[in-house]
């Protein structure tokens, strides 16, 4: 995993935001592999609030503005757009909302690190 570290924010503290209503982190998970998609799932349903699962970047956009989740957890590459792409997206309309992008192609970690995202995790 490799994580943004000119901010000051780990992984950590992006999980000391809690909503009030009852103590858990608010999730949007984001990938268009349904397998994987519902391994996430399962890995976080149990300490984590999962407010949205979505299959595409646009659906991603929508679920963000929409629910306003404490973090999201997106793959990279996704129909409609990337994850890179709603990460932007978000960042140009004003979102500041954790983002971790997964990927099995990691070699752009950096830019997409610049780009605003918490961590690049890989993936396999």
């Amino acid at each position: 995993m490799r994580q943004r570290n000119d901010t000051g924010v780990s992984a950590r503290s992006c999980c000391d935001v809690h909503d009030e209503r009852d103590g858990r982190l608010r999730v949007l998970v984001a990938d268009d592999n349904d397998d994987v998609r519902e391994g996430i799932v399962g890995l976080l349903d149990p300490v984590f609030e999962i407010v949205a699962v979505v299959s595409t970047g646009r659906e991603l956009v929508n679920a963000a503005v929409a629910v306003e989740p404490d973090v999201i957890v997106s793959d990279l590459m996704m129909p409609s757009l990337t994850g890179a792409e709603a990460l932007a997206m978000l960042r140009a309309a004003g979102y500041t909302i954790p983002f971790v992008l997964q990927t099995t192609t990691g070699h752009d970690a950096q830019a997409w690190l610049d780009m605003g995202a918490l961590c690049v995790v890989d993936k396999f």
